[in-house]
C-alpha cells in the first residue's frame, strides 16, 4: 500500500516537470518571435530612411523636379561668343537665381544644373568688346530631368574703313587697287579707288585688319607695305590715306 502511494507521488512529480518544461519552451519561442519582429521593423525603418535621404540629396535623380539648361551666347551669324555676361531670373517672382552675373566660356556656353522646374528669363547684362546686346532677355522653361537649350544673341558692332588715294601733288588717283585682310590674314575684300580717289568697306566688325596695295595705275609707285588698321569704336569711320609717287 505504501509502495503504491509512492508511485503515485513520483508520477505526479514527473507530470509537473513535463508541464514546466513545456511552459518554458513556449515562453522561449514567444520571446524569439518578438525579437525577430523588432529586428525586422528596425531594418525596414533603416531602409526607408536611406531611400528618403537618397531622393532628397540626389536631386539629379529621375524622381526629382529639377532640370538643366545650356545657354549659348552667339552673334547674328550664329558664331559663339566668349565673355558675354548674363543672369538667370525666376520669371514669376523676379528672383535672381545666380548670385552674380555668369560669363560665357570659350565655347560660348554657360550650363545651369539642378534648376527647379519652372519658367525663367535669361537677362543680358554685358556684351564683350566689339559686340552690343540684341536680346535684352529671353524666356527659358526648365522641364523635369531634361536639358533645355537657348541662344542669347549679341550683334557685332560695325565700323567703316575709307581709303583715300592721292599723289604727291594732292591729286586724287583713280584705279589704285587694295586688298583688305582680317586679323587671321584671310583676304576679305578687294577695293579700287574711284574717280574721286576713294574706296572703302562698310559694316566691318570691330577688330584688327591689314591693308595692302594690290596694283597701281600706270606711272605710279608706293613704298607702302602691308599695314595694320584697328577698328575700335562703334560707327567709327577710319580714314586711311595713301600717297603715291610718280615715276
Amino acid at each position: 500500500m505504501k509502495n503504491s502511494k509512492n508511485i503515485k507521488i513520483i508520477i505526479s512529480i514527473i507530470i509537473l516537470i513535463i508541464i514546466a518544461i513545456a511552459v518554458v519552451f513556449i515562453l522561449k519561442n514567444i520571446s524569439n518571435n518578438n525579437s525577430t519582429n523588432e529586428t525586422n521593423s528596425v531594418n525596414e525603418n533603416a531602409i526607408n530612411e536611406n531611400i528618403i535621404n537618397e531622393e532628397v540629396i540626389n536631386i539629379e535623380s529621375t524622381t526629382a523636379d529639377y532640370g538643366a539648361a545650356n545657354v549659348y551666347a552667339k552673334d547674328e551669324n550664329g558664331d559663339i561668343i566668349a565673355g558675354a555676361k548674363f543672369s538667370l531670373v525666376k520669371k514669376e517672382t523676379g528672383e535672381v537665381i545666380t548670385k552674380e552675373d555668369v560669363e560665357s566660356g570659350l565655347d560660348g556656353k554657360v550650363r545651369f544644373v539642378n534648376v527647379p522646374v519652372g519658367e525663367y528669363e535669361i537677362i543680358a547684362k554685358e556684351a564683350p568688346k566689339g559686340y552690343e546686346i540684341q536680346d535684352e532677355k529671353i524666356d527659358l522653361v526648365i522641364n523635369k530631368a531634361q536639358d533645355t537649350n537657348a541662344d542669347l544673341i549679341f550683334n557685332r558692332v560695325r565700323a567703316t574703313i575709307v581709303v583715300e588715294t592721292k599723289d604727291e601733288e594732292e591729286n586724287f588717283i583713280q584705279g589704285a587697287k587694295f586688298v583688305l585682310y582680317n586679323d587671321e590674314g584671310e583676304d576679305i575684300q578687294h577695293i579700287t579707288s574711284d574717280s574721286e580717289g576713294y574706296c572703302g568697306v562698310r559694316d566691318l566688325p570691330l577688330g584688327k585688319y591689314y591693308i595692302e596695295v594690290e596694283s597701281l595705275p600706270e606711272g605710279y609707285t608706293t613704298n607702302m607695305d602691308r599695314t595694320e588698321i584697328n577698328l575700335e569704336n562703334e560707327d567709327q569711320v577710319l580714314l586711311f590715306k595713301v600717297t603715291l609717287n610718280k615715276q
